[in-house]
């Protein structure tokens, strides 16, 4: 069996219309929220988010959270990874109905350019000045763990010292419209966005992988999303059908190593539209 590469988390950054402390508790969210953003204007100059759309200031607030509990890093050593999956709904809609209502010829070009998903990755890279690689990995709700293994190969290759892993999502309710297969699955549809900081210069405190397809029976404390079956707690309905679950499930694992609550927790998700799974594994 390979042994997991361990990894320093300095830093975790939440921006969700749920608090981490109702996150903690397994706080059910009934209703989608909208995620609060609004203390980047006493983080980043005001002129800098000017043109910044909702889904991109939610990646950014998580992101600078992260950073400020990791501390000054090298920024041309400083990668960065994001999963998402339904990316800027907003900006998505919005250029959606610029061509219903002028045409394809008059539609926004604004709209357009915020509404491709490396948009999120694009912005904290440029106003965080992150010079290393910079990724986006769109997988639905598999995306974080793509983000992940993407993450821990930039550092395991020596190609950055750091690495900003998260996972982005935004709701809005002409998507659910348009959509209603996925609120036909009766699981929320809720936005927010997550990040690490891991660190590879520093000891580290938690040995992470990623497995994929299906997990062997272990003693590990199992925390499930998506379409992920068997025994545990299943978060899909509070965090919602994104790449939020697994991310948020690995930063509750990771406060529960730390507390020394259990010495082994695997985060499982499963694509519930092809069944593929992958399984983020913590270890103290």
């Amino acid at each position: 069996m390979k042994r997991p590469f361990p990894i320093a988390v300095s830093g975790i950054g939440l921006a969700h219309c749920l608090s981490w402390d109702e996150l903690l508790a397994g706080e059910a969210l009934r209703v989608s929220r909208k995620t609060d953003t609004g203390e980047l204007r006493t983080l980043l100059p005001g002129a800098s988010l000017r043109r910044v759309p909702h889904f991109a200031r939610m990646a950014l607030l998580a992101a600078v959270r992260a950073l400020r509990a990791a501390g000054k890093a090298d920024s041309a050593r400083t990668a960065l990874a994001l999963g998402t999956a339904y990316g800027s709904s907003e900006m998505n809609m919005d250029f959606m109905d610029s061509v219903l209502e002028h045409g394809p010829r008059l539609s926004s070009p604004t709209a357009f350019s915020h509404a491709v998903n490396n948009m999120g990755a694009g912005m904290i890279s440029l106003l965080l000045d992150i010079r290393g690689p910079c990724l986006t990995i769109s997988q639905f709700e598999l995306s974080f763990a793509g983000a992940l293994a993407a993450g821990r190969l930039l550092l395991q290759s020596g190609r950055a010292d750091r690495v900003l892993v998260g996972a982005a999502d935004e709701t809005d309710a002409r998507f659910a419209a348009c959509c209603p297969q996925v609120a036909g699955q009766g699981i929320a549809q809720t936005e927010g966005a997550v990040f690490l900081c891991l660190d590879a210069s520093r000891p580290a405190d938690v040995a992470m992988d990623v497995e994929w397809g299906v997990a062997a029976a272990d003693d590990a404390l199992v925390l499930l999303s998506g379409g992920a079956q068997g025994p545990g707690r299943r978060n899909a309905p509070v965090y919602g059908h994104t790449p939020l679950a697994q991310a948020l499930d690995c930063c509750i694992g990771i406060s529960l190593l730390r507390a020394g609550a259990t010495r082994r927790v695997r985060c499982s998700c499963a694509d519930i539209a092809h069944k593929r799974q992958a399984h983020i594994v913590l270890r103290s």
